[in-house]
């Protein structure tokens, strides 16, 4: 086994945070690579989660164009080839950013626009005098260039859904919370409550909580168990019909206002 990446250690010091008994690049019958972290399920069988380190820089400043897309496609890519002969075992892919590295793996419209089409907008073409009622311009995802749909087909159905996980720093969301508490105060009386140390945040200012959040494939043929990743600080984005809904989120991810 290599030397564990900064994802790699993140998750299974997640896994073990949640008492999630795994193995660690186990043989598995019929597969022809090595995958990073393989858990039993009682009911799933054995579930595969590779984890990918996305290494991005810092856009350059001034004017200049950023695809916030690009990084998290190429690792879509690398693992659908990792996965090319687990058909008989439910996939899913995790993904890491390295401290220092910008991609936005918490952002709804940047996974799921990886995943489906690039975000963008309807609308509507008004022809005659009197605009017909209830028309009005709608944000959705344009397929074409998403890993999981293509404008003809499918495109992914092996991997049961993309899974982020990061490090949220406690201090700074609840004091993010705690500045923008409207109950009549202003904002230099609660930073002076900072200050002051009366805010109630947190002693330790550089805490860190870990969390997953799960964005599922409506194009996937085998679907993760909904009994993993529901840990205080995880989120879940489920595939239903033809949307995506938050349908889970942690109690302290809530009250910290992580997802705000």
């Amino acid at each position: 086994m290599n030397k564990s990446t900064y994802g790699e250690r993140l998750f299974e010091a997640y896994l073990e945070s949640q008492g999630i008994a795994f193995e660690r690049e186990p043989t598995l019958p019929r597969v022809s690579q090595l995958i990073d972290f393989v858990i039993d399920h009682p009911t799933h069988g054995k579930i595969l989660f590779e984890v990918k380190d996305i290494v991005n820089p810092m856009p350059v400043s001034g004017l200049s164009s950023f695809d916030p897309y690009k990084p998290i496609r190429e690792h879509i890519e690398e693992g659908t080839r990792k996965f090319k002969s687990t058909a008989d075992y439910v996939c899913g892919l995790v993904l890491a950013a390295p401290p220092g590295s910008f991609v936005q793996l918490n952002k709804p419209y940047v996974m799921l626009g990886a995943m489906y089409g690039d975000l963008g907008f309807r609308v509507p073409l008004i022809q005659g005098p009197t605009p017909p009622e209830k028309e009005e311009v709608r944000s959705e995802f344009l397929v074409g260039k998403g890993k999981m749909v293509r404008p003809s087909r499918i495109q992914n159905t092996r991997i049961a859904a993309l899974i982020s996980i990061q490090e949220f720093a406690v201090w700074h969301l609840s004091m993010r919370k705690y500045m923008h508490t409207d109950d009549g105060r202003t904002i230099n009386e609660r930073m002076q409550d900072i200050y002051d140390g009366v805010a109630g945040l947190p002693e330790d200012s550089e805490a860190k909580e870990t969390g997953v959040t799960v964005w599922e494939n409506a194009a996937a043929t085998k679907k993760l168990p909904t009994d993993l990743f529901r840990g205080e600080m995880d989120a879940w984005y489920e595939a239903s019909g033809n949307q995506q809904i938050l349908a889970f989120i942690g109690e302290r991810r809530r009250a910290l206002g992580a997802d705000d």
